[in-house]
């Protein structure tokens, strides 16, 4: 699925980025748990930002970056950035 972040990274205000769901993911918690891993960009400050499909509704919330080193101890050679989102029916499921 398509995905289109605005977001406000580092106080650049609206900066808008393309992308895909790479993977969703559940764990033993069950719905609660749910999360959503986008290739979209997003950086530093930007949880919170919203998370739309390709017809303008919400599909999820920024969450957090993970960064992937070669050389993890002294993160040297960055190899992946992770980012991860809320999906919308998480959110929906701590509403009801």
């Amino acid at each position: 699925m398509d995905v289109f972040a605005i977001t406000h990274p580092r106080s650049y205000y609206y900066y808008f980025s393309t992308g895909r769901v790479a993977r969703m993911i559940e764990n033993d918690m069950g719905v609660m748990s749910r999360k959503m891993e986008i290739t979209a960009d997003y950086a530093a400050e930007s949880s919170g930002g919203p998370i739309f499909d390709n017809k303008g509704n919400i599909a999820g919330i920024v969450s957090l970056t993970k960064s992937f080193y070669y050389d993890q101890s002294e993160q040297k050679n960055l190899q992946m950035v992770i980012k991860e989102a809320v999906p919308v029916s998480t959110i929906w499921n701590l509403i009801n």
